[in-house]
Parts: structure tokens; sequence; C-alpha cells
């Protein structure tokens, strides 16, 4: 009887297992993606900051620079819009992302159904990355471990702004995508060709 009860909640504990790992985010196991595949793509350019407003705006508080209603706002704007081309090398769970010849970022992705989700491991740096605002790097690709062990010597009131623009650096990203023989498209508007 014991005997039973144990395959029993053995077959249940497998079949419960198997679901799991079926439902679970894994490589692209089916290999559709892997090779280049090369297009244009369209690329926005934000800009986002903060702007301080002195309390002088405000007539309610008679312009006095004590009265403490000054106060920060965040803003985002897109800035410009522009075609780039390019470059996407997937292999067996591992991409690379080039942008007009230069590589921008690399790391994992993983497939779920019409889903791709990029896990950046190391990203592009170069003079131009607001990054360099607050870091003399070399241009070359990074890790944000290296990132963040560099930033050390950064004043500390700067330091968790830099530790967080590192980690939005790094956050997955995740887009729609399908695969028609030698054609990828992302986003639903995004054709690359396989090369």
């Amino acid at each position: 009887m014991k005997k039973k009860l144990w395959l029993g909640t053995l077959a249940v504990m497998l079949v419960f297992g198997m679901a799991i790992v079926g439902c679970a985010n894994l490589p692209d196991e089916s290999n559709e993606l892997n090779g280049v595949w090369v297009g244009i793509v369209e690329d926005e350019v934000w800009r986002t900051g903060e702007e301080f407003i002195p309390c002088s705006e405000f007539p309610s508080c008679g312009g006095f620079p004590s009265c403490n209603n000054c106060y920060y706002y965040e803003y985002e704007e897109k800035i410009d819009v522009f075609e780039v081309e390019v470059e996407f090398r997937f292999n067996n769970g591992n991409y690379e992302m080039i942008d007009d010849s230069i590589p921008m970022q690399k790391g994992t992705y993983t497939t779920s159904g019409d889903k791709l989700t990029f896990i950046p491991t190391h990203r592009y740096i170069d003079e131009s990355s607001t990054i360099c605002i607050f870091l003399v790097l070399d241009a070359g690709m990074y890790s944000k471990s290296e990132l963040k062990t560099k930033a050390i010597d950064i004043l500390d009131i700067l330091l968790p702004y830099f530790n967080e623009m590192i980690d939005d650096m790094f956050s997955e990203w995740t887009v729609t995508f399908s695969v028609n023989s030698n054609t990828l498209i992302i986003d639903e508007e995004n054709v690359l060709t396989r090369k």
C-alpha cells in the first residue's frame, strides 16, 4: 500500500514538474533564431532629466527664497528618431547586437511563445555615452560589475544615481517576434533578413 502511495506521489510530482518546466522561459531550443540577421530599424533618442523650479516663480509664496516651496520635477522627451542598420547574432541562447558596425551589447536571450527577452551582460561605452559624464572610460564593452567597480570613486551623493543608471542599462527587455524562413520580424515593424 505504501509503495503504491509513494509511486502515485512520485508520478504527480513528475507531471507537475514537467508542467512547470514547460512554462518556463528557456533559451531558444528550436534554433530558429540562430544565425546573423540584418536590417534597417527605427531608433529613438530620449532625454530624461530633472529641472529645478525656484519658489520665486510661485506667486503664492511671495517669491521669498526661504519659503521652501522650491521643487524639482523629472521629465522625459523624445528628441530624435532615426534609422540605423542593425545586426543581431543569435547562437543557442546568446546574442550580440551591432549598430552601424559597432558592437553595442551582448548577453543571453530566452523565448516564450512570440516573446523574445534580451538579458544584457555587456554594453558598449564610448565618449558619447551618458555614463561618461561621471567616468573616463576607454571605448569598449563593459559588464555591469565592471562599471560599478569603476564607480566607487564617485562622490557619495552621486553614487546611488549612478548605480540606478547602470541597473537601467542592464535591465532585460522583451519584444514580440516571428520567424518565417529567412525573415525575422521584431515588434511587428522591424524586418530583418537572415544573412
